[in-house]
């Protein structure tokens, strides 16, 4: 098994490590992209890793430059690690294996994390801790529903009117769609956004413009029901290590995806965030 490791470096100096077992992955600004940077550092979808046997391939999809150890490229081939540079955002990239333990068919300790991280991928279910000692409890099992069916109609009539509603909130979604890495309440007010410029496009007439909105805004929705999932098994598993850095962050971001929903699991992450907010008062 092989895994890529990306140490970012932002502008002003933050650094951060992400690592994905994935054989193809998308670096930019989209809320979708497994990598994700600034807007005004790269495209919506800028460069593509994707793990080959016979190397590592990066192609770049954006009319934005990249470059690699110095060198803009299109397509190029990474050796053992190499330096990407998006606007000010420098990226290194590595192809690292991963060593898998195996004793009766069961995984080793030494990669329990990884076989957390290959257990989102496959879309299991990881049975998760609680935090005793806080007393919280066990995570409920059912997420509330971020985008529940309901019917999408456009508030004019006249269809001239519908394109000039369908122009101003599409540029609306798009708008929301760029803050939401940094701001994850807008992918979810960006998907309701695109759905509305959608019928607003099939009312004026227009409707190869409906289904590229519709369209979208279907990427739009399960990436960020990915993103969903990805943090609660994160959190959950972090609580179980007691990584309680990494649970406060996950819990800002699924707290803003559910902002205004109600459920167990809600009620749930609100005792979490009290909890790690007064060990963290208790610290100081």
């Amino acid at each position: 098994m092989e895994e890529l490791r990306f140490d970012i470096q932002y502008p002003g100096g933050r650094t951060e490590r992400s690592v994905v077992q994935s054989a193809r992955v998308v670096i930019g600004s989209g809320a979708h992209c497994d990598v994700r940077l600034a807007p005004d550092q790269a495209a919506f979808e800028h460069v593509v890793v994707e793990m080959l046997p016979e190397g590592t391939r990066l192609t770049r999809v954006a009319k934005e430059m990249a470059s690699l150890d110095g060198n803009a490229f299109s397509i190029t081939t990474l050796g053992p690690c190499g330096t990407v540079v998006l606007g000010q955002t420098v990226v290194r990239i590595e192809r690292a294996a991963v060593a898998v333990a195996a004793a009766n068919g069961k995984l080793g300790a030494g990669v329990l994390l990884k076989g957390v991280v290959l257990a989102m991928l496959l879309g299991a279910v990881l049975v998760i801790s609680n935090m005793p000692e806080e007393g919280v409890g066990r995570a409920p099992a059912d997420l509330p529903e971020l985008f529940p069916a309901q019917e999408i109609t456009c508030a004019r009539t006249d269809p001239a009117e519908a394109a000039a509603l369908a122009s101003d909130t599409h540029a609306i979604a798009d708008g929301a769609r760029e803050r939401s890495p940094f701001e994850p309440r807008e992918a979810v007010a960006a998907v309701k956004a695109y759905d509305l410029a959608a019928a607003c496009y099939t009312l004026a007439g227009d409707p190869e413009a409906a289904a590229e909105t519709s369209r979208t805004a279907r990427e739009l929705e399960a990436a960020t029901r990915g993103e969903l999932r990805a943090r609660r098994v994160r959190l959950e598993r972090m609580l179980a290590v007691k990584d309680y850095e990494i649970a406060r962050q996950d819990v800002v971001v699924l707290r803003a995806l559910l902002e205004g929903q109600r459920g167990p699991y809600v009620s749930w992450l609100a005792k979490v965030a009290q909890e790690l907010k007064s060990r963290r008062a208790g610290k100081g």
